[in-house]
């Protein structure tokens, strides 16, 4: 594997670990949040190889149930390494797909609110 194609990689399984996140916040993921990050990155993210593997790492999260604090904070820390992938177009491309996963359930709870606050200001800080 090249580095280009490892770098994708390590950045596909940090998107996983936010989305993952978000629909986990309340401590349960509902089939509607799964549905809707699976509509939702077929909306946003265009690449259909990164679609498929993004799909992938979810799912593997979904089986092994990391925290949802512990899978948010190992977005945050790669952000905070990885700055210049967070272009103004991919910022929007994650917040939308978050807001949707969030939006699905019964609107918004509480733990969603909170997770989507803090990464409003962590898309808000970086560069």
């Amino acid at each position: 594997m090249n580095s280009k194609s490892s770098y994708q990689l390590a950045y596909v399984e940090q998107l996983a670990q936010l989305f993952y996140a978000i629909a986990a916040a309340d401590k349960q993921v509902s089939k509607q949040e799964t549905e809707a990050f699976r509509t939702a990155i077929s909306k946003e993210w265009e690449k259909v190889d990164f679609n498929e593997m993004l799909q992938k790492k979810f799912d593997l999260l979904l089986i092994s149930k990391p925290a949802p604090e512990m899978a948010y904070d190992k977005f945050q820390e790669f952000a905070h390494k990885n700055p210049s992938l967070l272009t103004k177009s991919n910022k929007i491309k994650i917040w939308n797909t978050a807001d949707a996963i969030a939006s699905s359930f019964a609107d918004k709870n509480k733990s969603e609110v909170v997770m989507l606050a803090k990464l409003k200001n962590l898309l808000l800080d970086l560069p």
